[in-house]
Formats: C-alpha cells, structure tokens, sequence
C-alpha cells in the first residue's frame, strides 16, 4: 500500500520551489533516445521512503519502455513487448507498493492503449505481472492508488487521453492486484473540462487519511493542479472531478518530461522530475533527476 497523507496541501505547501539536481548513472543497455518523439515520459518514485528508488518510463523507436532506478543507479531497462514497434510511446507512471503502473500507446490508428503492472520488488529484473487493453487510443499517463471502502481496502488507477482530455478511471480489490490476471475494470470516465488550459503530462493519485482521493495534474507550464476525485462510498462511485489548489513558480525542472509524486510519510511529499534524455551511450550514460522536497 502507499501512505496515506493528513493533509495533501500543506505537504505540498511545504515543499521548496526549487528543485535540487540528483544525477543517477547507468551501465545496463538503455533504449534508443536519438529519435525526434524519443524521451524520458514519467517518474515513480517508490513511496514510503525518501530514496532515488523506482521506475522511469519513456519513448524509443525500440518501443515503450521501463527502467528501475535505485540511488545513483539505473538497475534494468525493460522494453514492452507486444509489437513494441507499434507501441513505442511509454507514457507518466506512478507506484503503489512495488507495483508500477504503466501505460502505453500505439502509433498504428487500429490499436487501443494498453496499461501493464509491473512488479519492482526486485528492481535488477522488473516482472510484467499482467496488462489489460483501455477502451480507446490515448492513455498518455497512468496515476494509482489505494483507498478505504467501507471494510475494504480498494485501488484506483487512472489513465489520461491527452486527446480529447478526458480521464479513465479503473477500479480493483487491493487484495487483487498483486496477482497474475488483470482485476480492474473501468467504473467512470471524466469528460468535463476540468482538464483544460496547457496540457498535462503527468498526474498522480494520492488518498488522505480522511479517505479523500487526489489527483495530482502536472502541466508543461510548470503548475501543479490539484483535483478532488468526488465519491460516493460502499459501493463506490465516482461522481466527478473538482479543482481545488493551483501551485506555479517552480524551476529547476522541465516538466513536459517526467514528473511523479513520492509518499514519503502521512506528513510529507516529495516531487520528483526528469531531464528529457540520457546522455552518454547506451551502455554508459548518465540521467539527471530533479527532486523538491
């Protein structure tokens, strides 16, 4: 499970503006990053810690892929492996516990997005545990995370279609997803125009410990929205998407490339960004990440 936060906006309150650069390095062969649409997409930190530890996710002409990080290291790259040379647009991706979920696009018109959940337990050889297929072409990020639900604890994961804008929710029995089948199915799709203006590039789900659900919206501008996941509960329901905070003025970060979230306890958060690309060869390179905390 991920922590949940007392507080979500004096966390983010908390938090200085200004991003301090965490270079990490790698020697395990890293996917192509020349091409012009090739690039880092998203960050997931692993929650409940501080650390350089989790997943990064992208774009290649070799396909959509995966990377685990752990501090100062990339352990292993993995590359999506069905018809990577269609579905070669990783998109932001987030953790829940070990798991990491991740979506991915196809450049062939006839193909729907896909979303996989990897388990990074062991960062040195990520294993997909299942995928299932998203009713739609788009899902250009993917966000989760786990709730109360009367006497049951649930997860929610999230997909984005950058075109038209509008949000995919998903919905599964925590008791179930670190199994091998696929146990979410789709229960609302958010089609209002919360998520207009500049375009987003990474979200992020977060609980309260009130049982609150949060979005986390990432814009290419630099701002942060923050969004209320509105519910009903037992059953659950969802009933729509409502803004309540706006944070401008960071730097140090460019965020139309990955950005992601880190739960570090029920009182802080930490921001975690990404440079566009590596830089170096592919089996000797180095990937600069932007931390705010």
């Amino acid at each position: 499970m991920n922590p949940k936060v007392n507080d979500i906006f004096a966390a983010i309150n908390r938090l200085n503006r200004t991003a301090t650069k965490v270079p990490i390095t790698g020697t395990v062969s890293y996917p192509d990053w020349d091409g012009l649409n090739d690039h880092i997409q998203g960050i997931a930190p692993k929650n409940g810690t501080r650390e350089t530890r989790g997943g990064l996710s992208g774009s290649s002409s070799d396909g959509g892929y995966i990377a685990t990080v752990q501090p100062s290291t990339v352990r292993a790259t993995s590359i999506w492996p069905n018809q990577p040379e269609d579905y070669d647009h990783g998109g932001g991706t987030q953790m829940l516990g070990d798991l990491m979920a991740f979506a991915v696009e196809s450049d062939d018109s006839k193909d729907n997005a896909q979303v996989g959940i990897y388990d990074l337990s062991n960062l040195a050889a990520p294993v997909l545990k299942y995928q299932f297929t998203v009713n739609g072409r788009k899902a250009s990020a993917a966000a989760i995370t786990n709730f109360t639900d009367g006497a049951t604890e649930k997860v929610l994961l999230a997909t984005y279609d950058y075109d038209p804008r509008h949000m995919r929710f998903f919905l599964a029995n925590y008791s179930a997803v670190n199994g091998n089948t696929n146990p979410f199915t789709q229960v609302y799709q958010y089609q209002g125009s919360a998520l207009d203006g500049d375009q987003y590039q990474n979200f992020a789900l977060v609980t309260s410990t009130s049982n609150v659900i949060y979005l986390l919206g990432f814009r290419e501008d630099e701002e942060l929205h923050v969004f209320e996941v509105q519910s009903t509960r037992n059953p659950f329901t969802i009933t729509g998407l409502v803004k309540r905070a706006t944070y401008k003025d960071w730097k140090g970060s460019d965020w139309r490339y990955g950005m992601g979230l880190q739960v570090v306890d029920s009182n802080a958060i930490q921001l975690w960004g990404t440079a566009s690309d590596p830089s170096g060869s592919s089996n000797n390179y180095s990937i600069d990440l932007y931390r705010y905390s």
